[in-house]
C-alpha cells in the first residue's frame, strides 16, 4: 500500500499558525515512510522518528491491505542521541487513508512540536522513503528564535520600565524613527515573558527574536558558468550604456569587503546594526559584488550596476570566519530597514529568509509606503519549505534562481509568492581576501534583479514605485508551466524588454532569452 504523508512542523509561539499549511511529499514515495531530524553539522547528533507498533481500534497497519481506515492517532517513537537535541512530540494521523481509486485525495499527516531549543537553524528535516527523498532546513518549516529573548515595541523612554514590570533584563533599545517607536530587546528565563509583554499597556506589539539566514551555498565548481547572467537576462544592449548611476541600493546582509579589488572603487557606505562592529564577510561581499563590482578595471568580473550608490548594512553575522552562511535577528534587521528608509534609498535588497515576523512586516510596509522597491530572495529550502519571509510579504518582489540553461535551482523554495526568476547558480562574485568564488542561491538571483532595477532607474529616471517591478514581471520570459507558476513565478527577467515596457525603446532587444 502506498503511504504519501503530508508533514506539518510547528514551533511553539504566537506566530506558528502562519506555517501550518501542509508540505506535500512526492506521490512516488515508497510504503516505508519516516521523518528524521538531525543536526546538519554532525551525524552524531540526531533524532530519528520511527513508527511504534500500535494496535488500532478499527484497523491494523498492514501493508497487504487494500485500504486502511482509523479514527485515532498513531503515535511515533522518538529516539534521541544527544542532550542538545530538541524535545519532540510527534503524532501520525492516518485517518481514512486508502489506496482505492475512490480515496485518491485522502492523505495522512504528521504534526510536530519543538519545545527546546527554539533555534532550529542547525537542524534538517528529511522525509520520504528511508528519510532520503526530500530534505529541507528545519527552520524553513519551524520558526527559529533566540531562547529567552523577546522584542517589544514601546513608547520612547519606556523600555526600562516595561522590562522591570515583566521581570526581564533590558538588553538593548533601538529607536525606529520610521514608525515612531522604540524597539526593546529583553531577556528572561520566564517562559511566560511574551504573555506578560502582551498584557502590558505600554507594549504595542511583542514577539520572539526570530532568526533569519542568508540564502546561499558555495558552488562546488569554482569556475562554472562564468558571466552567463547578463546574456540570459537580455542585458546586452543596456550594459554598454548603463551603470545604475542614478540609483541607490541598501544591501541588508553581512558586511562587505570594501577593500576588495573589485569593490574598492565602488561607492559603498557602511553601517552595523548587530551591536558589534562592521566587518567584511563572504555573503555580503558577494551580494554587493553582483550589484556593484567595478567594470573595466582589469580585476575579476563586474557588477551589473557598478555606478550604483550602495548602502551596505551589516545586520547579519557569519556563522564562522569566511562562511557564506550567516544568521540575522529580527532586531538588527528592523534597525537596518529603518536606517535604509531614513537614507531614502531607491531599493532595499534582502538576500535572506526566515519566518513571518510582524515587526519586520511593519518596517517593510513603511519602506514600501515610502516608495522604496524591496527585493528579497525566495529561499533555498527546497520544494518542502514553507513560504520564505520577507519574500512572501505582499508588495515585496520575490526572486528565485535559475542556472545557465534556465533550469530552476533545485534547492529553491516554491510557491505562489514568487514573482520572477533570475540567474543564481554558479555566479562568479567577489569573495574574501581578493578571491572570486562562484556561488549559488536565491540570494544572488535577488541581487541580479536589484542590479537590473538600478539600471532601469538610470535609464528611465522613473519614480521608485511598482512601475519598475511591473515592467520586469510583464516582460519576463515564461519558463516551466505556461503562465505564472510556483517554480519560476512570471519567468526569467529581461532587462531590455523591461525598458521597452517602461516606454524607453532600446535597439536590438531580443524577444526572449533564446
Amino acid at each position: 500500500m502506498m503511504l504519501a504523508p503530508v508533514i506539518f512542523v510547528a514551533a511553539l509561539g504566537p506566530f506558528a499558525a502562519d506555517w501550518r499549511e501542509p508540505i506535500a511529499l512526492p506521490e512516488t514515495a515508497e510504503p516505508e515512510q519516516c521523518a528524521q531530524i538531525q543536526q546538519t553539522e554532525s551525524s552524531e547528533h540526531s533524532v530519528v522518528i520511527r513508527p511504534a507498533p500500535v494496535e488500532l481500534t478499527d484497523a491494523f497497519l498492514d501493508a497487504n491491505q487494500a485500504a486502511l481506515s482509523c479514527e485515532r492517532e498513531l503515535p511515533l517513537l522518538a529516539q534521541g542521541q544527544s542532550k542538545d537535541l530538541p524535545s519532540i512530540s510527534i503524532e501520525l494521523d492516518l485517518s481514512a487513508l486508502s489506496s482505492s481509486s475512490s480515496s485518491q485525495n485522502r492523505t495522512s499527516s504528521v504534526s510536530t512540536k519543538l519545545t527546546q531549543p527554539t533555534d532550529t537553524s542547525r537542524y534538517e528535516l528529511l522525509a520520504g522513503s528511508g528519510c532520503s527523498e526530500l530534505s529541507t532546513p528545519l527552520d524553513s518549516v519551524a520558526p527559529a528564535s533566540v531562547p529567552g529573548v523577546a522584542l517589544a515595541l514601546v513608547p520612547a523612554g519606556q523600555a526600562a520600565a516595561v522590562a522591570s514590570r515583566s521581570g526581564a533584563q533590558l538588553l538593548r533599545e533601538v529607536a525606529l524613527d520610521s514608525i515612531d517607536k522604540t524597539l526593546a530587546l529583553m531577556a528572561s528565563d520566564n517562559a511566560g515573558l511574551l504573555a506578560l509583554l502582551a498584557a502590558d499597556p505600554d507594549v504595542s506589539a511583542s514577539q520572539p527574536e526570530h532568526l533569519y539566514r542568508t540564502a546561499a551555498v558555495t558552488a562546488p565548481d569554482p569556475l562554472a558558468g562564468l558571466a552567463y547572467a547578463p546574456q540570459r537576462m537580455g542585458l546586452g544592449p543596456l550594459l554598454a550604456e548603463l551603470t545604475g548611476a542614478a540609483a541607490s541600493v541598501a544591501v541588508i546582509d553581512t558586511g562587505a569587503d570594501v577593500e576588495h579589488p573589485d569593490l574598492v572603487m565602488s561607492s559603498i557606505a557602511t553601517l552595523d546594526t548587530t551591536g558589534a562592529s562592521y566587518v567584511a564577510e563572504a555573503h555580503g561581499t558577494a551580494v554587493v559584488g553582483v550589484i556593484a563590482a567595478a567594470k573595466g578595471n582589469g580585476e575579476g568580473g563586474f557588477g551589473l550596476a557598478p555606478g550604483t550608490d550602495v548602502f551596505s548594512i551589516r545586520a547579519c553575522q557569519a556563522v564562522s570566519i569566511g562562511a557564506l552562511a550567516a544568521r540575522c535577528r529580527s532586531s538588527s534587521l528592523a534597525a537596518a530597514i529603518d536606517a535604509a528608509i531614513s537614507a531614502d534609498v531607491d531599493i532595499i535588497n534582502l538576500s535572506l529568509t526566515g519566518p513571518p515576523d510582524p515587526l519586520l512586516a511593519e518596517l517593510i510596509n513603511a519602506a514600501l509606503d515610502a516608495g522604496i522597491v524591496v527585493v528579497a530572495a525566495a529561499g533555498n529550502g527546497g520544494p518542502l519549505a514553507k513560504p520564505a519571509f520577507p519574500a512572501a510579504l505582499p508588495g515585496v518582489f520575490a526572486v528565485t534562481a535559475t542556472d545557465a540553461s534556465d533550469a530552476g535551482y533545485p534547492a529553491a523554495n516554491q510557491g505562489a509568492y514568487i514573482d520572477v526568476s533570475a540567474p543564481g547558480v554558479d555566479i562568479l562574485a567577489p569573495g574574501l581576501d581578493g578571491r572570486y568564488p562562484t556561488v549559488s542561491g536565491t540570494s544572488f538571483a535577488a541581487a541580479q534583479v536589484t542590479a537590473v532595477l538600478a539600471m532601469l532607474i538610470e535609464l528611465t529616471n522613473a519614480d521608485q514605485d511598482t512601475a519598475l517591478t511591473d515592467a520586469l514581471s510583464s516582460s519576463a520570459f515564461d519558463l516551466g508551466a505556461e503562465g505564472p507558476d510556483i517554480v519560476f513565478g512570471r519567468g526569467l527577467i529581461n532587462g531590455c524588454q523591461s525598458s521597452v515596457r517602461l516606454g524607453m525603446p532600446v535597439a536590438q532587444c531580443q524577444s526572449s532569452q533564446q
